[in-house]
């Protein structure tokens, strides 16, 4: 269970709300899909849902960089 767990953590250890996030609208996304798939055979997702996803990526990758690391959060 720790292994799930570590893969939304951050360098420094605390848990990444953007993944989370992400996570959580993939996961609705992907719902979605299923749901178009077996009622009318068809999935065209809306531009919304898309958008927020990509942002979602990007704003993690543009942050990535600004992360501290364990044991550089006093320096």
């Amino acid at each position: 269970m720790n292994k799930i767990f570590e893969m939304f953590q951050e360098d420094n250890g605390g848990i990444s709300n953007t993944r989370v996030v992400t996570l959580i609208f993939c996961a609705c996304m992907v719902t979605e899909w299923i749901h178009a798939i077996f009622t009318t055979g068809v999935f065209s997702p809306n531009m919304t849902s898309v958008s927020i996803v990509l942002g979602c990526i990007g704003l993690k990758v543009a942050q990535k960089p600004f992360e501290q690391k364990v044991g550089e959060a006093g320096k």
